[in-house]
């Protein structure tokens, strides 16, 4: 936790101004429900932030002083303008993807047969953890 607030602060050169909670400094502050089940059975707030997070339990969200998330409702955009102009969006892009995917289908075997290809050499060490040798 140290490392994500102060630690980050020191390395950008803002520690006068970021990484605490003093008079002065930027307000970034989360909020966060422990009662939701990313925190049970509770036992480290810094692993379970960063391992079971998923966002659901964010209740309260202040940046630099400001209230954005409130009871988890978004009070900084409007959230159902943001989804009609998505789904506005939406309808250009699946034509457009549909467009690239078809003018891109004679290269696929060729793409594909270079993936492989990467991957066949062997360079002494798995390329990925969970990868089986």
């Amino acid at each position: 936790m140290r490392h994500a607030t102060i630690g980050n602060a020191r390395t950008a050169g803002l520690a006068d101004r970021l990484g605490a909670i003093r008079p002065g400094y930027k307000a970034d502050l989360v909020l966060i429900d422990l009662n939701d089940v990313a925190y049970l059975p509770y036992n480290s707030a810094a692993r379970q932030l960063v391992y079971t997070e998923s966002g659901r339990g964010v209740q309260t969200v202040m940046v630099d002083g400001r209230i954005v998330v409130k009871d988890r409702v978004v009070k900084s955009i409007d959230e159902d303008a943001l989804r009609r102009e998505v789904v506005s969006l939406m309808r250009h892009f699946i034509a457009d993807y549909d467009s690239v995917v078809k003018s891109r289908k004679a290269a696929l075997p060729y793409m594909l047969d270079a993936h492989r290809r990467m991957w066949e050499p062997d360079i002494g060490m798995n390329r990925f953890v969970n990868r089986a040798r």
